[in-house]
Order: C-alpha cells, then structure tokens, then sequence
C-alpha cells in the first residue's frame, strides 16, 4: 500500500479510465549483443546496433568524454502525476500506476542497464518524482553506488513567480533541494526547462548565470536545456563557452509522430555546436483526435498547441530577443 505521506498535493481531477493495452506484443531483439559495450560521441551512428551496454559520450572530445550516458533513458515525469498520467493513489485514472510500479520499473531498469539515465525535475509532481527517486534508490546503494550507476538528469523552472531579483539564488536552492530529494550526491545534466515562465522574465542571461553558479559548486557535471529554439541555444553556447561552463544537451519531444526536430535540421545544427539532443516521448503521445478527445478523457489535455520554439523562423527570433 502506498505511504499517503509521499503521495504528491494534487488534485484528483483526471477522469477515470482504463490503461490502454496493445492489441499485439513486441517479438525480442535479435541483432546485437547485450555484453558488446560500444561507445560514441554526441549521438549513435546510423549504422550502429545499440545494445544496454552502448554509451554515448557527452561534452570534451571524442576521446576524453566529460559524461557518459546510455543510449536509453527513463523519464519520470508520470511518477506522480494525477491530472495527465493518472497517478492512481491520488485518485488518477491509472490504477497500476504507484509507487510498487515505480519500484518495479527501477528493478528492471538496474537489472538490464549497467548504467542508467533517468530524468526528472523540480516541478514533476511538485519535487513527488524526485522524491520517488530518492526513495527507490535509498533502498539499494550508497552514496558512491549511486554515483557510479544513476545519470540523474533534472531540470529548474523559471516560473513567472520567480522574480528576477531572486536570481541567482533561487537556482542554487533549486539545485541543492533537488540533490535532497533524490539523495544523489550530484547532478550530472541540470537542465534549464523552458516554456514554464512564458518567456517573460528573466532575461536569458540571468538564467544561466545561475545554471554556471551551480556547476561551479562542483555538485553538476554539466548544463543541459529543454525546449530552446535553436537562437537561443546558439546565445547560451556563447555565453557557457566564455564561462568554462558545459554545454551538453538539448530536449526536444521526438518521436514518430513528431519529426520536425529531425526534418528541420535543427538536431544537426545542434550536433554541430557540440550539443547533443535527448528525445522525450520517443513512443509519442496521443495526439489524434479519437474518442478519448470526445469524452474529455486525460489525452484532451495533451495538445500540440505551443509546441515549442524549434524551427527557426521570425516569430522564434523576435521571442528569443525578448527572451534575452
């Protein structure tokens, strides 16, 4: 039974509805090889078979690498979430969705990957998925463990209630309590998430001079943003760079049913400045208008409405200028 202590201050707003369940399963694998460890840089090569023990290299060079991570992550945005992906202890739709799935997931996650990247942030579940992922690991290893086998990817958001004169104080709180509550000694991508403060305030720069602050503590590894456009990835690649600062990765929603990332250029002219793309919702999300829509069930409110700066065109430039 879950502890109702950790469950996360929601509402129970999402209408109840069955877990979608495939029609068909998915047959193994059959090329590559689970113990073939392989390692590249900045992304996985076409004609590469990956495997669990592939590993790609983010930041320095191809040789001397300042982060390794897995082809393969784990998002936690769900972990928690009642009012989208229907936490079932807070009254959600998803009643197989709790905290025993959760354990459930880092068990397989830690019996098929050596090393594993989960990502998360402050706002999932106001801080409930990092906690979760304090929790399960609390459970299994030590300080040194952890370090040795988690890639803990979070992110700060600039929410519009945080004034600019809080800056640059509120990162680093932001940081260290994101630390606290995953019970990791450090985080190795602390990523910027854009869109949650509407482009208002800041300014660009106040932002990652807060982002720099926090790899200058020694407690991140690298610097990662979600949901830039590709002028303002240009302006932060400049100002990192004259910091010292990495400069490791962008998030974008990639998936089948999102291409435009891919077909735009916009993940090559990001490789080309060093900065490698991570894909959330790589199985994509329900967005057809099917009879969920009609019934005012969970995917209504999954739209595609304000997503999110990454072609480049005059509208993006006039929104990062003021964004800066």
């Amino acid at each position: 039974m879950a502890d109702s202590s950790r469950l996360p201050p929601q509402q129970t707003i999402a209408t109840a509805s069955d877990t979608y369940a495939a029609g068909y399963t998915l047959a193994a694998s059959t090329s590559g090889k689970d113990d073939q460890t392989q390692h590249f840089h900045l992304y996985l090569p076409a004609d590469a078979t990956p495997t669990a023990n592939t590993m790609i290299g983010l930041g320095g060079t191809p040789d001397a690498p300042m982060l390794k991570v897995p082809v393969m992550g784990f998002g936690a945005w769900a972990w928690g979430d009642v009012n989208i992906y229907g936490w079932g202890p807070a009254g959600g739709y998803d009643k197989k969705l709790d905290d025993h799935s959760v354990t459930s997931a880092f068990d397989e996650m830690l019996k098929i990957f050596s090393k594993v990247l989960i990502d998360s942030a402050e706002y999932y579940s106001e801080g409930y998925a990092e906690k979760c992922i304090g929790f399960n690991l609390d459970k299994r290893f030590t300080d040194a463990e952890r370090a040795h086998r988690i890639v803990l990817a979070t992110k700060f958001s600039p929410t519009i209630w945080r004034h600019p004169f809080l800056y640059p104080d509120c990162v680093l709180k932001s940081m260290m309590a994101s630390l606290e509550r995953t019970l990791m000694p450090t985080i190795s991508i602390y990523q910027l998430e854009a869109g949650s403060h509407f482009g208002l305030w800041p300014r660009l720069a106040t932002l990652a001079d807060g982002l720099a602050r926090c790899y200058e503590t020694g407690k991140v590894k690298t610097i990662g943003t979600c949901n830039l456009n590709l002028s303002q990835i240009r302006y932060l690649h400049d100002y990192f760079k004259k910091r010292n600062v990495p400069y490791v990765s962008n998030q974008v929603e990639l998936s089948l049913l999102r291409t435009d990332p891919w077909k735009s250029g916009f993940i090559e002219e990001c490789r080309q400045l060093g900065i490698a793309t991570i894909a959330y919702s790589p199985l994509g999300r329900d967005w057809s208008p099917d009879w969920k829509i009609f019934r005012g069930e969970p995917s209504q409110r999954q739209s595609l409405q304000g997503r999110h700066l990454m072609v480049e065109d005059p509208t993006d430039r006039q929104r990062a200028n003021s964004y800066r």
